[in-house]
This record gives structure tokens, C-alpha cells and sequence, in this order.
């Protein structure tokens, strides 16, 4: 299986870079104690698992065989969950919400399916990978997809993201004036983990 990625896989990991770069510089004003150290720690969280993402995901798009692009599909999706949880809070806090039960159900949610990604041989996104082919993207670039069935887990894993991304959006819509417009790039930052996951499920899971 000949796949090549000249644009998409080096551009991702330019990514990575910035977002190790993002963690680096928050922990380290975490580490100095300075004002609104809990808010620096969360979002260096955030990049953090955002980096781990990236690197997981360029792994499954570049595999050769099943039990790479397995491996990858697990990682990218266990550390996605995990950065989405890390981001609910990050929101609550930053958009000076009070904890409530439905940001406890959501993250109890992310933190679950983390894990049932790590204890599943095919992730929460496949039952089971029958074969590996190649995803030609519109620029000519070509990249790793699975095709096999989907898991039982999906729609609710699909559900689940949907619920925290509609949390995050009311988030930034009930919050004050002056978070407003930072909130809504956060959640731009969320939609990123969001459309690769979908974009991964709609054209693997159905070995169209």
C-alpha cells in the first residue's frame, strides 16, 4: 500500500510543535505561582493532550498494518477524550461558571470512553478492522483509513462529544462580554479535535 504525505502529516506535526511550545510556556507560569495558576494549568492540559492527539493520529494515518493504525486509532482517540475533559473544566472555570452536574456527567463520560479506548483492541470506533486502504484527499495526498465494522460504542461516543461541545458553546454564550470572544476560539480549538475524529469515523467506520 503506497501512501504519501507530503503536506498533511508534516503540517500536523508543525502543530505539535506549537502546542508542545503552548504546554511548555504554561506550566511554566504555573510552576512560578502566579496569578490564575489553575487556569494555566488546565489549558496546558489541553495542548498537552492536543499534542499526544497529533502524534497518535499522524501514527494511524501513516500505518503500514492493522496493529499500528489500531495502535494509533486508540492512542488519538483515548488522549482526544482526555483533552476534551481537561477542556470542559477549563471553560467552566476561564467562563467563570459554577460546577453543575451536567459538567460532572460529561466528563465522568470523556474520562470513560479514554479509557474503554486504551482497554479496546479497535478503539470505541471499530468493532473490528478487517483491512487497511488508502484515503485519497482532494490535493492528491493520500493517507492510512481502516475498514472493518463499527463498534456499539460509537454513537455514544459520537453523542457524548456532541454533548460537551454544545456544553462549551452555551458556555461562552451565557458568559460575561469580556470572555466572549476568547471563549469562541477555544471552542474553535475543540471543533479541531472534533472534525478529525468525524472526518476519521465517517470514512473509516463505513468502508465505503
Amino acid at each position: 500500500m503506497s501512501v504519501q504525505h507530503p503536506i498533511l502529516i508534516p503540517a500536523l506535526y508543525t502543530f505539535a510543535g506549537l502546542s508542545i511550545y503552548a504546554t511548555i510556556v504554561h506550566l511554566i507560569v504555573l510552576c512560578q505561582g502566579r496569578s490564575s495558576k489553575l487556569l494555566h494549568g488546565l489549558f496546558g492540559g489541553v495542548t498537552a493532550m492536543l499534542t499526544l492527539f497529533i502524534i497518535f493520529h499522524s501514527l494511524a494515518l501513516t500505518a503500514a498494518d492493522i496493529s499500528t493504525f489500531a495502535f494509533g486509532l486508540r492512542g488519538s482517540l483515548a488522549t482526544g477524550y482526555l483533552g476534551i475533559t481537561i477542556l470542559l473544566w477549563f471553560i467552566t472555570v476561564f467562563a467563570q461558571k459554577q460546577f453543575s452536574p451536567i459538567l460532572v456527567v460529561l466528563s465522568a463520560l470523556m474520562l470513560f470512553f479514554s479509557g474503554l479506548n486504551w482497554l479496546s483492541p479497535f478503539s470505541v470506533q471499530f468493532g473490528e478492522i478487517q483491512t487497511l486502504t488508502t484515503l485519497v484527499l482532494p490535493w492528491g495526498e493520500t493517507v492510512t483509513r481502516g475498514v472493518g465494522s463499527p463498534s456499539p460504542y460509537l454513537l455514544l461516543g459520537v453523542i457524548s462529544i456532541v454533548g460537551s461541545c454544545s456544553y462549551i458553546l452555551w458556555a461562552w454564550h451565557t458568559s460575561p462580554p469580556c470572555y466572549g470572544r476568547r471563549a469562541m476560539i477555544l471552542a474553535t480549538y475543540l471543533y479541531f479535535f472534533i472534525v478529525t475524529g468525524k472526518h476519521r469515523c465517517d470514512c473509516s467506520a463505513t468502508g465505503d
